[in-house]
């Protein structure tokens, strides 16, 4: 959460040598959409969602005109996808390292500090701050209030922001028809194979396909939650992965 667009540039410009056109974006409050104090930002996820997500689908709907589109969300970019209003005009949902992160269920790992982070810190940082000072923290990105308040909400749900929501977001999940390819990683310190089997559980209509992914099955020393997306894996990761990502 709150990671900036600029993490992923080494992937989207590898992508683009491969024939993609891609687009990445900031969500408001976040990299370079932060326009002023981030004490002052008001928005939400839902916001995010259904306004910043659904421009971006709007633009790259344009750019695209009769191609396919493809929507590729890490973690939150793919938790939230059944909640934008014109997931229609997306041909294809790619999460990676996606999944549930109610905090009962996360790993023995970080589940005190998930205890620690939502019945401590992020009520109490927020409230002194104004915002969730995460990087000041070394817990996630610096996060609009809204955003954390939600979030927090989601991650005491057993159901995440599925049960969270409501019952018109949970039928939005369940009936998402379009193909889904969902990729997860043995060594993701923040989603574990509970998590992400638990959130795409929720797509009951969609075509899925799940790739859990050991890093010593692919030669490489470790993944994670972030390491996907990072350089080192140009002629590694991204070529085994990009066929069934996008077919």
């Amino acid at each position: 959460m709150g990671v900036e667009q600029k993490f992923y540039f080494d992937f989207a410009d590898w992508l683009a040598t491969q024939g993609f056109d891609v687009l990445t974006f900031d969500y408001r409050g976040i990299g370079l959409s932060l326009r002023q104090p981030l004490s002052k930002v008001q928005v939400s996820i839902s916001e995010w969602v259904q306004q910043d997500c659904a421009y971006m689908i709007d633009k790259a709907a344009l750019m695209a005109q009769d191609k396919p589109l493809y929507w590729l969300g890490h973690s939150l970019g793919g938790q939230v996808f059944a909640m934008i209003p014109n997931r229609h005009k997306v041909t294809r949902l790619i999460t990676v390292a996606s999944g549930s992160g109610y905090w009962r269920k996360s790993d023995p790992k970080v589940k005190a500090l998930s205890l620690v982070l939502w019945f401590m810190l992020a009520p109490v940082a927020t409230k002194l701050c104004g915002y969730f000072p995460g990087k000041q923290l070394g817990v996630v990105g610096n996060l609009p209030r809204q955003v954390i308040r939600q979030w927090r909400a989601w991650c005491l749900d057993p159901d995440y922001l599925v049960g969270s929501e409501g019952m018109q977001i949970r039928a939005q999940y369940q009936s998402l028809a379009i193909p889904i390819t969902a990729i997860a990683f043995k060594d993701d310190e923040l989603i574990n194979y509970a998590g992400f089997e638990k959130l795409h559980s929720f797509y009951q209509s969609a075509d899925k396909r799940h790739e859990y992914i050991c890093p010593s099955q692919q030669n490489v020393a470790r993944i994670g939650h972030f390491g996907f997306f990072r350089a080192q894996h140009q002629n590694t990761l991204w070529p085994t992965f990009i066929s069934s990502m996008f077919s």
